[in-house]
C-alpha cells in the first residue's frame, strides 16, 4: 500500500474509545483540537442572546448574534388547511421581531427558562439545542473572523399536541 496509514479513533463524551479504523492516504490530516473554554462561553452567550433579544426587545443584540446568511425555519401546522409546513424567517424579520414581538410582555413567563446545551463543536462550527418554556430549537453557529454567530436555526413548539400524530 502506498502512502500513509492513518488510524482514526472515535471517542464518546467520557473519552472512551467507541471505534477505530485505518485510513490510507498520501496526505497528512490535521484535526481540530478540542474546543476552548472561550469558544464554549461565546457559543452559549450568542445562543442565549438570541432569546434575550426577543424577551427584552433588543434589536441591537439580535443584530449582533445573527449571521448575515441566517436561515431560520419554523416547523408548524395549519389547522385550517390540515397541513404541516416549514416557514422561513429572514434575518431582517428577526431583527424586527426583536423590536415588537414581545411588546405586550406576554410571550414569555416573568422568569423565562432558557436552557442551552452545546451538542458539538468542531473548529469553526457548532450545534446547540435550546429548550425554553415554549420551544425547542436547534442552532448552528459559525465562527468567522474570531466571532461566533447563528447561521441556521430550526424550531418547533415544545407542546407536541400542536402537531398531528
Amino acid at each position: 500500500i502506498f502512502g500513509n496509514n492513518i488510524r482514526i479513533d472515535y471517542f464518546d463524551a467520557n473519552n472512551t474509545s467507541t471505534r477505530s479504523r485505518d485510513l490510507y492516504s498520501n496526505v497528512s490530516k490535521k484535526l481540530s483540537p478540542i474546543a476552548s473554554k472561550k469558544d464554549s462561553v461565546e457559543i452559549i452567550k450568542q445562543s442565549s442572546g438570541y432569546l434575550v433579544a426577543l424577551q427584552e426587545l433588543s434589536p441591537k443584540l439580535m443584530n449582533e448574534v445573527l449571521n448575515d446568511s441566517l436561515n431560520k425555519v419554523t416547523v408548524g401546522y395549519d389547522r385550517e388547511r390540515k397541513a404541516e409546513y416549514a416557514r422561513a424567517t429572514t434575518r431582517e424579520q428577526m431583527i424586527e421581531f426583536a423590536t415588537s414581538w414581545n411588546k405586550a410582555n406576554n410571550k414569555f413567563p416573568t422568569r423565562p427558562s432558557n436552557q442551552i446545551e452545546i451538542l458539538d463543536i468542531y473548529n469553526r462550527i457548532a450545534n446547540v439545542k435550546i429548550t425554553s418554556d415554549n420551544w425547542v430549537e436547534y442552532l448552528h453557529l459559525i465562527k468567522l473572523d474570531d466571532k461566533w454567530t447563528i447561521i441556521n436555526l430550526i424550531w418547533q413548539h415544545k407542546d407536541v399536541n400542536r402537531y398531528p400524530d
